[in-house]
């Protein structure tokens, strides 16, 4: 399965936590934020290093926010 299959890469809140993701990664692991937001100019070393920790975490991050939405469903059907 590939990676567009499991996540709708055009969705806008999906693009969003992508790019606060790779901002918290750069911040954790001390690289340099782009000022205009161009990552064309920052060493391949240091965006390997947030590539491979978004890949690990973004599936995570996704699960973890389709279960509280669907405990809040849940919520919502019992009130």
């Amino acid at each position: 399965m590939s990676r567009s299959d499991k996540w709708n890469l055009e969705d806008p809140e999906i693009r969003d936590m992508i790019e606060r993701l790779k901002s918290e990664i750069a911040v954790e692991y001390g690289i340099t934020l782009p000022p205009d937001g161009y990552w064309g100019s920052v060493p391949s070393k240091d965006l390997g290093t947030i590539g491979s920790q978004l890949k690990k975490r973004l599936p995570l991050v996704i699960e973890h926010q389709k279960r509280s939405q669907s405990e809040k469903r849940r919520v919502r059907r019992k009130s």
